[in-house]
């Protein structure tokens, strides 16, 4: 009876962490979004552990610094990482593979940013390279090549249907 009671006091004792899940989004279009639920007990992920997480799952180098602001968040990507330094030599995961540069770019873009807004509840990501310059892709076959840091990113499909936008350019 003792040793039953003193069973029950130290299970009563334990406090078990609970389980959490994330939910990692490969967006590979408009109407393509894969989702890939991650599991973990302990602290609610950073912005650069759900990053890591896609590292993991694709294959690619989704390396960042990320701080919060009043209305978000503001990404920075590494100069190293696949979305500014390219591909490189490596042997691409078959679920991720990509025969075009601007398709993994916004394929990287428009996953981290779905994964953040919705896993971390951000309303904004603001995008920048290198230590916080504005993100520039200059292979980038589109004519929207340049994130300005101070608008938030808006998903590939926002910037393809103002592709071809030029404002008050060229008008008379």
């Amino acid at each position: 009876m003792l040793i039953m009671a003193l069973f029950m006091l130290v299970a009563c004792g334990r406090t078990e962490e609970s389980i959490r899940t994330d939910i990692l989004y490969a967006v590979f279009g408009d109407e393509d979004v894969r989702e890939y639920p991650i599991e973990y007990s302990g602290a609610k992920k950073t912005a650069e552990e759900l990053a890591r997480e896609l590292s993991d799952l694709t294959g690619m180098d989704f390396t960042i610094t990320a701080s919060q602001t009043e209305d978000g968040w503001i990404v920075d990507w590494a100069a190293d990482s696949t979305l500014v330094a390219g591909l490189d030599d490596r042997e691409q995961k078959e679920e991720f593979f990509f025969f075009d540069y601007d398709s993994q770019c916004w394929f990287m873009m428009d996953s981290l940013w779905r994964t953040l807004t919705e896993n971390l509840d951000a309303e904004n990501i603001y995008y920048t390279m290198d230590g916080g310059q504005e993100l520039v892709l200059e292979n980038l076959s589109s004519s929207i090549n340049t994130l300005p840091s101070d608008v938030p990113y808006m998903g590939s499909g926002f910037y393809a249907a103002h592709d071809d936008v030029r404002g008050d350019e060229g008008s008379t």
